[in-house]
């Protein structure tokens, strides 16, 4: 059986329709630059976030998010029937 987000892929999960790259095909949620700070610190507070505090304030952020409201707010707005999506590159 054809894929159904990729034809040219085979899959023998009937269940599904949907091959083993398409089911783990991750799609991004977020990511933040120092910019988007701005709205919480001050210049001078911003520059002190290094890359590393950088990346453990994106960690911490995604493990606060995952444990309280992830789950919670994927259900209630994939079962909202919106159907298209604004991508914002």
């Amino acid at each position: 059986m054809k894929c159904k987000f990729c034809p040219n892929s085979i899959t023998e999960d009937e269940r599904t329709g949907i091959c083993h790259d398409c089911w783990w095909k991750p799609f991004p949620i977020k990511s933040i630059c120092r910019d988007d700070l701005e709205e919480i610190f001050s210049d001078d507070e911003i520059v002190r976030f290094g890359d590393n505090e950088m990346v453990d304030l994106t960690y911490r952020m995604a493990k606060s998010y995952l444990e309280d409201a992830f789950w919670l707010d994927m259900e209630l707005i994939g079962k909202s029937g919106r159907t298209t999506v604004n991508c914002e590159h």
